[in-house]
């Protein structure tokens, strides 16, 4: 696990709640959606694998430490998911109630992904563009727009104006390996691109791909706020489903 993982975490138990891939490669490029991707949202009705990260054992036993420090010192955690600097990593503390040691292995394991249940996903087709209508199970994406032409997607979180695109690595250890592109924005960080007018408050992602291992379409959405007060605002969603790409 990066460290970065490790900071979504405490912003998380700061917030009480308990909640990485290789996103991109390459520069961002506002431009047409590449074929390839647009073959994997055709136009139809889907029932979707919904998918959930998996934490190894003994990081399982770590997460359960470490939100038992939360809840007994909830403001100091508050202060450390206050980190100032995104791009570097929190520093150790014990309030984190875990061990040095601990810490050091939250570096190295690494969580992965399981089906947990279904859904249902409707993709229409209209001037060029992708409209999603989602279930309840999958709500974040419903109302998402992906303008093919112009390499936009408009989400209920906010606008992302730019992609990049992505190659199949075995560092993709949460979704497994795949290829396609990635819109990406860290409000914190100052990387990737938000639409010109967008009031995005905190890091946006939205991928879409097609799996290594099942050639099924990978589609996900991960939006962290900038206000960790309000974890309510936070979402994470990946499904797979296959769609009319599988048998060309």
């Amino acid at each position: 696990m990066k460290w970065v993982l490790l900071r979504r975490i405490v912003i998380s138990l700061a917030a009480s709640v308990v909640g990485g891939c290789v996103f991109s490669s390459g520069a961002f490029a506002q431009s047409a959606v590449p074929a390839s991707v647009q073959q994997l949202i055709p136009a139809g009705r889907y029932q979707v694998d919904v998918m959930e990260r998996v934490f190894p054992k003994q990081l399982t036993v770590i997460l359960q430490k470490m939100k038992a420090a939360a809840a007994a010192h909830p403001k100091e955690f508050q202060a450390l998911a206050s980190h100032k600097d995104p791009t570097k990593p929190l520093p150790y503390d014990p309030v984190l109630g875990i061990t040095r040691a601990e810490y050091v292995q939250l570096n190295t394991l690494q969580p992965t992904s399981q089906k947990t249940g279904t859904g249902e996903l409707q993709i229409d087709a209209k001037d060029g563009q992708r409209l999603f209508k989602a279930s309840a199970a999958i709500s974040a994406l419903n109302g998402m727009t992906i303008d093919l032409n112009r390499g936009i997607v408009f989400t209920s979180y906010g606008a992302l104006q730019k992609y990049s695109v992505v190659k199949a690595t075995t560092k993709q250890t949460t979704t497994g390996p795949w290829d396609g592109i990635s819109w990406t924005y860290d409000q914190g960080a100052s990387t990737g691109h938000a639409s010109g007018k967008t009031d995005l408050k905190g890091s946006l992602q939205v991928n879409v791909g097609k799996m290594k291992s099942n050639g099924k379409t990978l589609l996900t959405l991960h939006f962290e706020p900038a206000d960790h007060s309000r974890p309510q605002d936070y979402a994470l969603v990946m499904i797979q489903f296959n769609s009319p790409h599988k048998s060309r």
